[in-house]
Parts: C-alpha cells; structure tokens; sequence
C-alpha cells in the first residue's frame, strides 16, 4: 500500500508527557551526549541489557509511531480452547490450546514504506554489539526481525505479548494489574496452575479524540484498523540467550491518533482523514463487569498496603485489551534483591533452534518493572543501586490539540468515580 505519511511523521516526534523519541535517541548514540544508555541487569538477570534515560535516571520511555497492518484477537490472542471454534483472524496453524509460552498476542505495523522501526532499531543494535561485557560469546543476532536484505523484506515490523509466564516463588501471589479474560482465568485454575500465572501486564490501548484519551473498548470503533496512525510507547532490551541474543521492544500505551486516507484501490487519497472529531468524547475508565472481564484488584492490592514484585517487560505486547493501569497509573519502584523474574520467549521458532524448556529457561527478564527509577546515574556502580518501591501520583490534565505536542494526559476515571491516570 502507498500513503501519505506526513501526518505519521508528525506523530513521530510528539510525545504525550515526557517519553522520549525514538528517533532522537536512535540519533544520539552517535553523539557526545547521548540520551540513553545500555544497562545490564543484576546477578542472574545480567544477560538483559535494558536501555535506560541518561537524564531522569530510569528505564528510557521511548515513542514512536506507526502505520497500523494487523493484529490477533485481542483478549486471547492465538490462545483457543479445544472444541472451541477459532476466532477470526487466527490461522490454524498458530493456534494453541495448551497454556505456555508459546500462547500469545501479536499485532504488526506496516514498513513498506516507512522503514524507521527498521532503521532506528538498527542504530541501536549496532551500538549495543559495540558495548564491551554485551555478547561475550559471540553469539549471532537472532533471525527474528533480523532482515537485513532488501526494503522489500522489511514489510511489517511484528510484536508479540505472551499470555502466561512460568510461575515462581516470588510472583506466584501476584494480582494482575490488568482484567484477565475469563477463559484465561479457567486456564489457569486447571493443571496448568502449578507452573503458570498471566502475564503480568499488558499496555493500555486508547483513542485520542477531540483533545481527551478514550479508552478503546469504549469509543465507537473498538479496534485498530488498517491505515491507523498508532502512537506507541515502549522499553527497549537486548537479550542473550544461550544460542543467540536479540531486541526485546515492551509498549507501555498504544494510541490510535489519526488515520491515512486510502482510496478503495489502497492507493493514496491525497488528504488526511481525522477519525476523531465523529467520535463521541468521554473519560477513560474500566469496563463494567458486564463487560466479561474480570481481575482488576490493584486498588485493593495498594489500599491494603500489600506489596507486588514487578515482573519485567513482556516481549512486546497486546493491543486492544480492555485498558486497565498504564504506566503513568501506578508506577513502581521495585526491589531486586526480593525476586526472580523470567522473560518469555517469542514462539513459532522464530531464533531458528529448537524451543525446548530448557532452551527457553536460559533466558532471563529484564531486571525493570514499570516506573522503575535509578537513585544513581545509570552511568556509574549500576549492579549495586538499591530499589523500593512508591506509587506516584497523577499529574494530568486534558489535551486540546492532537497536532500540538501535549504536555500532559486527561485524567482518567473509573466505574468507581476514583481519579486515575
């Protein structure tokens, strides 16, 4: 498909608070003064090297944006229970009806003609195979979303989220900040409840209309389509495996803020249409029970005063899910001496070796939970910083101008009438 990408370019370099663009942090590893810096992780998490901001001191909150192509359903992704029928979107051959790693969602962004994923992330990847202590044995760079040919095998630039994590001594009483599904939920009481528990957080998907953030599910076109302009934020690892190592992209928000005009032949209109102002306005808030959905206890989990290990970014994530705690809702600062955390593993054999349970094992999470923040410059005495962990409170107020970069986001409101970001 052609389109016209102006309006995505604007995208590209309009942050909603204080994230960072990819872009420019792509750009500034070749400079004096760059704006991120690698970081491995703490004792058996130092095969993950996580991408912090040199100027505030924390995991690197980096944005971008991206032409939307596809994405699995988005409450069980290409998980499907046996008997059930398979939900559209959803080939044959991705479907599991097993719980474990390689259950998961995925969602991609169209590259044919806007190769940044691309190029950005190659800048990245080359300064981190450059950083003396990264991939001591020399392993190769995974094949997955390592195309280095032609733009014509950069196509689509692909995320995934895993729908469970192996479950472990210190996340195994774990609340997720999310609702889980309840299909997922009966999964998890059955056999497989022993050695699995949900992912622990999913990114929150939101519309921008009319200056204000809409939670998905509510405005009147529930999904992402085709030629959506999608504002994501995100972390950023880099992973060594046992085999090989790859970049690990986690969003935090996804955000349909505009659309590229399409003609019925997919060719390019020639103006850009605004899906917003149709849109009836309104406050983010959760879905009623009636929705389906259910979990949801991380305001009983902090009124009760009860403390939650973080677990690290998921590889990559969902979008679509009913939106629940972003981020900028709860952030943590996390204590790593108190638990382990694992890192699932992108499914259909994607490093090119086959994916047993111990292969899988080697790789370890990234050592970061949401809102995790360096009391010491990330530059300096790194494996040695000590953590706790402090919710933090909403500044936001709404946005009027989606072409204007916004300083601050609307305030969020639940069922409830409790003030959320």
């Amino acid at each position: 498909m052609d389109y016209t990408l102006s309006e995505l370019d604007v995208w590209k370099h309009q942050p909603f608070t204080d994230e960072l663009s990819f872009t420019a942090a792509a750009d500034s590893l070749s400079t004096s003064t760059p704006l991120v810096v690698a970081i491995p992780g703490q004792r058996q998490h130092g095969s993950t090297w996580t991408l912090y901001d040199v100027k505030r001191n924390r995991p690197a909150v980096l944005f971008h944006a991206g032409i939307w192509a596809f994405g699995l359903p988005f409450e069980m992704g290409n998980y499907v229970l046996k008997g059930k029928n398979i939900p559209f979107g959803v080939l044959a051959a991705q479907v599991q009806s097993e719980v474990g790693f390689r259950c998961e969602i995925s969602y991609g962004f169209d590259t044919v003609n806007d190769q940044s994923f691309y190029t950005k992330g190659d800048m990245f990847k080359d300064y981190i195979q450059n950083i003396p202590g990264f991939n001591r044995a020399g392993h190769p760079q995974c094949p997955w979303q390592n195309i280095s040919g032609s733009p014509e095998q950069r196509r689509q630039f692909i995320m995934t989220s895993p729908l469970f994590s192996r479950k472990t001594p210190f996340n195994r009483n774990n609340v997720p900040n999310y609702p889980i599904h309840p299909r997922i939920a009966e999964a998890l009481v059955r056999e497989e409840s022993d050695a699995w528990i949900a992912s622990p957080r999913w990114p929150v998907a939101l519309t921008y209309e009319d200056g204000e953030l809409v939670a998905l599910p509510e405005s009147k076109r529930p999904g992402f389509e085709i030629g959506d302009i999608v504002w994501v934020s995100f972390y950023v690892s880099f992973i060594q495996g046992s085999q090989a190592w790859w970049p690990d992209y986690c969003p935090i928000e996804l955000i349909c803020v505009g659309r590229l005009g399409l003609t019925e032949d997919n060719d390019v209109r020639g103006d850009y249409h605004d899906i917003r102002k149709p849109l009836p306005t309104g406050k983010v808030h959760l879905p009623s029970s009636e929705s389906g959905l259910i979990g949801d206890d991380l305001q009983a989990l902090q009124s009760d005063g009860k403390q939650m290990h973080a677990e690290p970014p998921i590889a990559s994530a969902i979008v679509g899910q009913s939106p629940s705690h972003s981020r900028s809702e709860i952030d943590f600062k996390i204590n790593l001496e108190d638990h382990v955390m694992t890192q699932s593993l992108p499914s259909d054999n994607k490093d090119g070796v086959e994916q047993n349970d111990k292969f899988i094992d080697d790789f370890s999470g990234s050592d970061i939970g949401v809102g995790d923040e360096l009391k010491t410059s990330p530059l300096s005495e790194h494996p040695h910083m000590e953590w706790e962990m402090t919710p933090l409170v909403s500044t936001r107020t709404p946005v009027k101008r989606p072409v204007t970069p916004p300083a601050r986001r609307p305030k969020m409101k639940s069922t409830t009438g409790r003030s959320r970001r």
